[in-house]
């Protein structure tokens, strides 16, 4: 009787375990990216607004308008952060195949708008050439999760 069988079937497991593992870890890091980017917005504009607020003459300015659209900002990554932290439960209804996304319709350009700002708040400091116009048009309406 030959143990080349079993043999086979132990390394054909082994090899799916491993790559399982493979999957595991790569989820693992495309989070920890998904989690730092939000992070990294919030605190770039909650930086932003405490040096708008320390600025001499930061009231004369209108300063406080702006520090106003710095926390609405990061008000917008905490509920987006919020929402990460949500899909990290999904992930294991992935995995089950029990997860139902639901699409519904979204506004692409307040989808592009909303890349743009992160974009630009990323870049803080960095010479900025990005630019996003929306026009007056309808919005281009797309079925989706807008939140994903």
């Amino acid at each position: 009787m030959s143990s080349q069988p079993v043999l086979d079937l132990l390394f054909a497991l082994l090899e799916e375990e491993a790559s399982k593992r493979e999957r595991l870890f790569h989820d693992m890091a495309m989070t920890s990216h998904e989690l730092k980017t939000p992070l990294t917005v919030i605190k770039g504009v909650l930086q932003l607004a405490q040096r708008q607020l320390h600025h001499p003459g930061a009231a004369a300015e209108g300063t406080s308008e702006r520090i106003d659209d710095l926390l609405d900002t990061a008000i917008r990554q905490v509920e987006h952060l919020t929402l990460l932290v949500g899909d990290l439960g999904d992930l294991s209804q992935q995995r089950s195949g029990s997860l139902a996304l639901q699409a519904r319709p979204c506004d692409l350009r307040g989808i592009v708008s909303q890349a743009v700002e992160v974009a630009t708040l990323l870049a803080l400091g960095a010479p900025s050439t990005w630019r996003f116009r929306a026009n007056r048009s309808p919005p281009r309406w797309i079925r989706g999760a807008s939140n994903r």
